[in-house]
This record gives C-alpha cells, structure tokens and sequence, in this order.
C-alpha cells in the first residue's frame, strides 16, 4: 500500500499543531497596543489639568470662587466666540508659563505613543497622521484648560501661543529624549559652555540639533549674568514640519516648512526699558543645504516667517493713550510695562563655514510686527490697538578650534529693537564682545 502523502494544507495545518505560533494575531496586538497608548495619552493630560487646577486656584483665589461663576449665563459665554478676547495676564505667564504648559501636554502624549511609534516602519502617510496626533493632543488640551478651568473668557492668545509653541518646542524635546535612549547614529550637535564679554556679564548657554531625514530639530538656550544678576536670557525652539530633500556625494539639500518658537527678555536698568520679546512662528518656509568636501564643510540656513504672533513689551506708545512714552524717567518695574500683542514676518539667514578643526559663522534674526491690541501699562485691562509698529534684529558673529570634545571661540552678539507708535518712537540696543569655551558631547 502506497504512504499516504498529506496535501501542502494538512501538512501546514499539521506544522502548526505542533508549533504553535505564540505571538498573537497581528490585528489584535496592534489594537491592544493603540489603545493603551491612548489611554495612557489622555491620562497624563488629565494628570497634567488636575495639577495646573490645584496649582493655580492655590495662587489666584478659593476654588468656591469659579464654582460660583458656572451659572447658566458663564456656561453660554464661554462658548460664546464673540467673549473670546486676548486677556491681561502678565507677559511672563503669558509667554512663559502657557508655553512651559505647552511643552508638557506635548511630550505626555509623544512618550504615551513612543514605544507604538518606534516599532512602526514610517512611512509617509505615517509621519502626517502623527504630526496631526501631536498637534491635535496639544491643541485640545489647551482648548479644555481655556473652556473649563481657566476663570474667565477663553484667551485669544493663550490658545495660539500654547499649541504651537507647546509643539515647536516640545518636538524638538521629545526627538532629543528618544535620540539619547534609542542611541541612534544621526547627524547631531550637542554642547554646552561658558562665555565672559567685556560689559561684565558671562553667560551659560546650550546647542542642540539633530538632522533626521524630514525630522529636524533644534534647542537654543543662553542667560547673561552680571553682577546685578539676570541680565538677558534666550530661548529658541524649531522642528521641521513636513518637508523633502535629498543626498548627492558631499551635498545635502532640504526644503519645507518649519514651526519655531524666539523668546528674549533683558532685565531693565535704571531707566531703560525692560525688553520682553517673544514671537511664536507660526508657519515658516525653511531651506537648507549642507556640503562637504574632505575637510571643508559649508553649511547654510534660511527661514522665511509666513505667519508671527508676538507678544512684546512696546517700545513706544501713543501719549493721547495716557501709557508709557520715551518721556518716561522714573525707575522702571518688570510689572510696570505695557506690551502689545502682534502679527509678523520673521526673516533668520544662518551660515557656518569649517576647515578641520576652525570654524566661522554668523545667525541674524530679524523680526518686524505690527500690533493687533495694545496692553496698558497697568496691565489692568486691553485698550485699543495702538498701531505699535516694532522691529527686532539680533546678530551673532564667531569664529572658533575645536579640539576633541573642547571648543574654544571669540565672538560678537548685537540686538537692536526700534519702535513707533503715534508721536513717540524709542530704540533700544545692546552689544558685547565675547571668549566663549564649550564642551561637545
């Protein structure tokens, strides 16, 4: 009798019987990991509500207080679009504290999502949708805060400056957390150092950026000293949206769109105004190219503002407004200065050029705004727009050697503001020469 031969079906089905498979479908597992990671993504932001709840009805009055004030009148106002209004907040809650928030709704849901992220092979269409989820959980979170926490009409402000500089600078976090966890081979710059200038004052200051195909990302971050304490400080976030590029030899081309976030502050000294400086882009259009050819490398930056929104302290302010004038001589407070609130265009070219171990470069940062509502001096209450026209150019110039991990450099830093509002116009301007020493990871 002739063996019985199974057919390639039983066969298979046989094989399987007796090595079963122990990882579970593949449909199934995937779910089961989407939905964790959304729950753990909505938990954290609710974590995060609860703690900015407690935190700020601890500082700003009894909880009783809002409770009272959810009556069905409040409840129609506050989704009422015509209540919508940019509030009078303190331009350090404002341009601080929103964006500092900003930044941990973001990276709460980017770690909830990372694990399903990173086993996932990215394709296009991947990297949109978990654009769009990062976004979209920054933006409903600060939504949530503006419509059922926060007492008040929703800010205006508030949910512009949160979700996109909370994005622009909490993407550029995430992507240096899971570059040094993941231990991946990329592109990269990460130093840090000590400057002295001959003003007096010594900084301490950070670089970090990192090229990742259409994912690119940078962190700037510099706080002057002198012996009257903080004298200037910088903050500048920026990460590639979507864009394209390409490699050929020693050359390197990309073009897209970006989103960053420049926040500047000098403390005021005996009656110069106190320059308070920050502008959420928006939208910008990025180039970049980078060659290299041996032990020559050149490498050049471009970024074109479509669309600002910034908050800064006015330089100048109409007199017929009864607020503050370049006629002002008393001794200026933090608190005291009235700010604006602005549309604008940024323009920031950036080049460096390097031999071996040498290297030039130059970063200029030319903002110009336009005011869309004046801040009173006060800060008790908006007044009408003060048709505050304001322009800021910051230039830095350096050369540098870099040995091993040590980087030794001298160089130049300018920041020039200039304002006009009705009959006043004011300037403000600083300069310092400077020996820097860094360390590069």
């Amino acid at each position: 009798m002739a063996p019985v031969v199974p057919t390639p079906k039983v066969a298979a089905e046989t094989y399987a019987t007796k090595h079963p498979d122990p990882t579970p479908p593949p449909s199934r597992s995937r779910s089961l990991k989407s939905d964790h990671a959304w729950a753990k993504a909505i938990a954290g932001e609710m974590a995060i509500m609860v703690a900015g709840d407690l935190t700020y009805y601890k500082i700003f009055g009894p909880y009783s207080r809002w409770l009272d004030k959810w009556d069905e009148d409040a409840w129609k106002k506050r989704f009422d679009p015509k209540t919508f209004k940019f509030d009078a907040n303190e331009h350090e809650i404002n341009a601080g504290g929103h964006v500092i928030g900003g930044w941990a709704y973001f990276l709460v849901q980017e770690l909830a999502f990372r694990s399903r992220d990173k086993a996932k092979k990215r394709e296009l269409l991947d990297e949109v949708i978990h654009e769009l989820r990062g976004f979209g959980f920054t933006f409903a979170t600060s939504a949530f805060w503006e419509l059922f926490v926060e007492e008040g009409a929703p800010s205006l402000n508030d949910q512009i400056v949160t979700p996109i500089a909370g994005y622009s600078g909490g993407k550029a976090i995430a992507r240096f957390i899971g570059y040094l966890l993941d231990g991946e081979d990329l592109p990269h710059t990460f130093e840090a150092g000590v400057s002295v200038f001959d003003d007096g004052s010594a900084s301490v200051h950070g670089h970090a950026e990192i090229i990742d195909g259409r994912r690119s990302s940078e962190l700037r971050i510099d706080a002057a000293f002198d012996r009257g304490g903080l004298k200037s400080g910088n903050v500048f976030t920026k990460t590639h949206i979507a864009g394209a590029g390409f490699m050929t030899g020693g050359l390197r081309l990309w073009g897209g769109v970006s989103s960053a976030y420049d926040y500047t502050r000098v403390e005021a000294r005996g009656v110069e105004p106190v320059d308070k400086f920050a502008v959420v882009e928006i939208i910008n259009a990025t180039g970049d190219a980078e060659y290299t050819r041996g032990r020559f490398r050149a490498h050049a930056q471009l970024d074109l503002g479509l669309l600002d929104f910034g908050m800064a302290q006015g330089l100048a302010w109409d007199e017929e407004k009864g607020v503050r004038d370049s006629s002002l001589k008393t001794k200026p407070t933090l608190e005291k200065f009235g700010y604006a609130f602005y549309g604008g265009n940024t323009i920031r070219p950036a080049l460096t050029l390097g031999f071996g171990g040498l290297e030039i470069s130059g970063r200029a940062t030319y903002h110009t705004l336009d005011s869309i509502e004046g801040q009173s001096r006060s800060q008790a209450g908006i007044v009408d727009d003060t048709d505050l026209k304001d322009t800021a150019l910051t230039l830095e110039l350096g050369a540098s050697y870099r040995y091993d991990h040590f980087k030794f450099s001298a160089g130049y830093k300018g920041r020039w503001r200039s304002g006009t509002a009705g009959t006043s116009s004011d300037t403000h301007s600083t300069s310092a020469f400077g020996l820097g020493f860094d360390y590069v990871f």
